[in-house]
């Protein structure tokens, strides 16, 4: 779908990553200790967070093809958001699994803190599309492909990993307290 709706804007279809943001870097640390704090900063905190600025993006958006786009991959997300806090909270529960063990309320706490840090240091928007957004005819434009205002999707964004976060947080340990 995505792929479509690049090509529908003329792009050639030859779409490249860095391949370090495709992957989840490998550590010393015990196997189990990197699963768990993936669910934790991954899934608790990148995933919840993406999800809320798919959902500001869909509701923000007059109604579009680029939109339509959206709302399924929205759909698709939506599982993703909640594999972390649904792994975690299973994981509290019933300490006496096989694979895993609950490392405590403190540790989840401290990993999900140093994740929503990170995600605060990042600028999501770029200073051209804030400038384009400041002229009515091209944020018509903009919208119109699925890029709503930046005002408002920097705050979704600052929200997601404030209060979206800690309502995962508080489906695991029953509290938004971090530490």
């Amino acid at each position: 779908m995505c792929m479509a709706a690049a090509q529908s804007l003329g792009s050639d279809g030859k779409i490249s990553f860095d391949l370090m943001e495709l992957q989840q870097a490998r550590s010393n640390l015990p196997i189990e200790e990197q699963l768990l704090r993936m669910l934790a900063t991954t899934f608790m905190v990148g995933e919840v967070t993406a999800f809320a600025l798919l959902a500001h993006g869909v509701r923000a958006l007059p109604p579009s093809g680029f939109r339509d786009i959206m709302r399924e991959i929205l759909r698709d997300e939506a599982g993703h958001a909640r594999i972390g806090q649904t792994v975690l909270r299973v994981l509290r529960e019933q300490q006496q699994t096989t694979w895993a063990r609950y490392p405590g309320d403190e540790t989840i706490a401290v990993w999900v803190e140093e994740a929503q840090a990170n995600l605060r240091r990042r600028d999501v928007v770029e200073a051209e599309t804030v400038t384009l957004h400041e002229d009515p005819e091209a944020s018509a434009q903009l919208m119109l492909l699925g890029i709503p205002p930046s005002t408002t999707f920097r705050q979704a964004y600052l929200t997601a990993i404030e209060a979206d976060v800690a309502t995962a947080m508080r489906q695991v340990t029953g509290s938004t307290e971090t530490r």
